[in-house]
């Protein structure tokens, strides 16, 4: 799997790739900037996003470790 910088735009095809490998942006520039003005309206129009919910750090593994710990004991 290819990493891709979280500041590159990326235009696929989904119908015919729906993996995502083959980025179409320099084949349909057009498309693309069509597709972003009607990302930034509907942004406008969405209005304020509220904050996204804190989780805490480090997570809590407390169940986790007892179904591990769980697994040991039957050999898993």
């Amino acid at each position: 799997m290819k990493a891709v910088a979280a500041h590159d735009t990326l235009l696929f095809n989904l119908k015919t790739d729906p993996g995502e490998k083959e980025n179409l942006l320099a084949q349909n520039p057009k498309v693309a900037q069509e597709l972003i003005t009607k990302l930034k309206v509907f942004q406008t129009h969405l209005g304020e996003v509220p904050p996204g919910l804190k989780t805490k750090e480090p997570a809590d593994r407390s169940h986790y470790d007892r179904q591990e710990a769980w697994l040991k004991l039957e050999g898993k």
